[in-house]
């Protein structure tokens, strides 16, 4: 439904550079330490409407200078009496520099906030997540009907949504499938081993999978 145009200026705005290499090595991942930031060309005074210029040089925490971007920062500018913010526009130069512009909207003192966020490292392991549709959460489905000799009988069984064209938690003709009419979600649970798919009850919140190496979890600790 969009033009081949605005498909690629989709692509190139949600582009994110990615390290050249895996990094397996903690001392060679962003360190927020020894990164530092200017404000480029300082003057004395601004009006209202100008924009300042703020670079961030990267280094590990070797003190070695970054040679790739990737990095997640956030900049702003900041009034605590005026309880005023707003953030800065990024350039990633892929070269371990950050380029950040920022508007000056109003009168008064302000301030240049720098935080890492994420380290590209870290973005880089987060990626390889979000780009598979492995199942993070687990839920819980709960039926309910008759059984032998009328008897009410209950059952549970593991349930989670189906992802993408084929689903990443498709069994197979094994399992009861669910379709939200408003939002087109797709539920599926195992199929229960006494009731049919029609005695479904409702689900709830199961366990929640932790896919991070602990290598990875010393990236997010850091």
């Amino acid at each position: 439904g969009i033009s081949q145009e605005e498909w690629d200026r989709l692509q190139k705005a949600l582009d994110w550079p990615s390290p050249d290499h895996e990094i397996t090595e903690l001392g060679l991942s962003t360190s927020p330490v020894h990164t530092t930031f200017s404000i480029v060309r300082l003057n004395d005074t601004y009006k209202v409407g100008d924009k300042i210029s703020v670079t961030i040089t990267a280094r590990d925490h070797n003190k070695n200078l970054k040679t790739y971007g990737g990095d997640f920062f956030q900049v702003k500018l900041f009034n605590l009496n005026l309880k005023a913010s707003v953030y800065g526009e990024v350039i990633d130069h892929h070269n371990g520099t950050y380029t950040f512009d920022l508007l000056l909207p109003w009168e008064g003192q302000a301030q240049v906030s720098a935080r890492l966020m994420y380290s590209s490292e870290l973005v880089q392991s987060l990626k390889k997540y979000w780009e598979t549709s492995f199942p993070r959460s687990h839920y819980i489905g709960y039926f309910e009907g008759p059984g032998p000799n009328g008897v009410k009988i209950s059952e549970k069984v593991e349930c989670n949504l189906k992802w993408g064209s084929r689903g990443n938690w498709s069994k197979g003709n094994c399992c009861c499938e669910y379709k939200d009419v408003k939002t087109e979600t797709v539920w599926q649970c195992d199929r229960p081993k006494e009731l049919s798919c029609d005695y479904w009850v409702y689900h709830e919140n199961g366990a929640v999978e932790d896919q991070l190496t602990p290598f990875e979890k010393q990236l997010c600790s850091r």
